[in-house]
């Protein structure tokens, strides 16, 4: 876990210069051409929709510039630093000692700049969420909510290729999330057998697909499942349960059956080949993640991480 290091100083560095729906619009945001973005504001972890439109994108704008435009707008330290949307402001724990700050994402990776230096490009989207937090281990450098961003634009535009990484025998789950994101506009997606090198020196954004027992064994993988505190994941696996966390990383509720999560890793913020991992108790349990992005891919929208039991949705951190 050699990046932690960088991604804990990195999380100081978003925390000092930035702060940092409509399912039917977000998905057609990148047809509307150049001259429009799309602009959410949520409150604790995407729980409470505050704004959500996409808006116009006129030249050399920046992150700063798109909200100045469109909402009330809160800044300090000569517009380097967001210190309240909406009028809803940062606080640094007080006589609570609970600190509450905005972070931003565009296309569902943690920005590494401040919003005066991230120049936007048409058709990207950019999430604000207004959430606790608890020093550098509330960093969240990739999240889920925001599919399927990351496989199809990426971090400032630059993805031109996905990889889908398979386990045991889920090849079926894997073409068949290989064919949606081909549909959606992904422009390459390889699918190969799970390999530690592979997910560990990543060079375009990667999907892990299989079932937990079988994808433990990789070391890289079973590392970030212990470490989930520090790469920001509100899951742990053991070997015959799930535990469902708070932002806080307290246990809210121990899942022992026909459970799956869908979770989102980074190595630091602006990581621009994210991991994601799709990962579960049983086939079945596989079987209906990857059914739930494929056909219901609206569900997982402002969503941090995401846990499913049967066909119930919940999506993390719990409250």
């Amino acid at each position: 876990m050699k990046n932690f290091k960088i991604f804990i100083t990195l999380i100081i560095l978003i925390t000092t210069i930035s702060g940092c729906n409509n399912s039917e619009d977000i998905d057609n945001i990148s047809s509307e051409g150049p001259s429009h973005v799309f602009l959410s504001i949520t409150k604790n972890y995407g729980k409470e929709e505050i704004f959500n439109e996409k808006v116009e994108l006129k030249n050399n704008f920046t992150v700063y510039d798109v909200l100045n435009e469109n909402i009330e707008l809160g800044t300090e330290y000569g517009g380097g630093f967001v210190s309240s949307i909406e009028g809803i402001e940062s606080t640094f724990g007080g006589s609570t000692g609970v600190k509450k700050d905005w972070f931003y994402y565009i296309n569902g990776i943690c920005a590494d700049v401040g919003a005066i230096d991230y120049e936007l490009t048409g058709g990207e989207q950019i999430w604000w969420d207004y959430h606790k937090w608890d020093g550098a281990t509330s960093a969240n450098s990739s999240v889920v909510g925001m599919y399927s961003e990351p496989f199809i634009n990426g971090y400032r535009n630059k993805t031109k290729s996905v990889k889908i990484l398979y386990a045991g025998e889920d090849i079926k789950e894997s073409e068949e999330l290989k064919n949606s994101l081909l549909d959606l506009g992904t422009e390459k997606v390889a699918i190969m057998k799970a390999e530690e090198e592979l997910i560990k020196n990543r060079e375009s954004p990667t999907i892990v697909i299989g079932q937990w027992e079988e994808i433990k064994e990789i070391k890289y993988i079973k590392d970030l499942n212990e470490n989930n505190k520090k790469t920001g994941t509100y899951s742990l696996y053991s070997d015959s349960s799930l535990k469902l966390m708070d932002y806080n990383y307290e246990t809210v509720e121990t899942l022992n059956k026909n459970y799956s999560t869908i979770n989102s890793y980074g190595q630091g913020l602006g990581d621009e080949n994210p991991l994601w991992i799709i990962s579960g108790k049983d086939a079945e349990s596989i079987s209906r993640a990857v059914k739930l992005m494929v056909e219901s891919p609206e569900k997982l929208h402002f969503a941090y991480g995401l846990a499913l039991v049967e066909e119930e949705v919940i999506k993390l951190p719990m409250e």
